[in-house]
């Protein structure tokens, strides 16, 4: 089980004390400018920590760029979703591109 959107909304910490998570998924806003903003940079720093700690896994949404990706990789953070990777596509195109990937 995963928590989405870690830093937001209803995601609190006190459910990473009453849940059994597998991973977190940080959510985009803190990827917004991270390249240049120390306090988005402290606080992903700070999740990726903490849930190595906890042992679950951390998936940080919204990585648009390059310098996004290579931040985030510096921090630690092995796996990411967002633009920079991949546009949203239907589940038959993600496997057709999927099968071309592994020929």
């Amino acid at each position: 089980m995963w928590l989405d959107d870690f830093g937001t909304g209803y995601s609190s910490l006190s459910y990473l004390q009453s849940f059994h998570f597998d991973g977190v998924k940080v959510d985009r806003t803190f990827v917004q400018d991270i390249e240049s903003n120390k306090k988005n940079q402290d606080l992903v720093k700070a999740i990726i920590s903490l849930a190595n700690t906890l042992k679950i896994d951390t998936v940080i949404e919204g990585i648009e760029t390059e310098a996004q990706a290579a931040v985030l990789q510096d921090f630690g953070c092995i796996t990411g979703q967002g633009y920079y990777y991949a546009k949203p596509l239907p589940a038959s195109a993600f496997e057709q591109q999927w099968l071309n990937i592994k020929k």
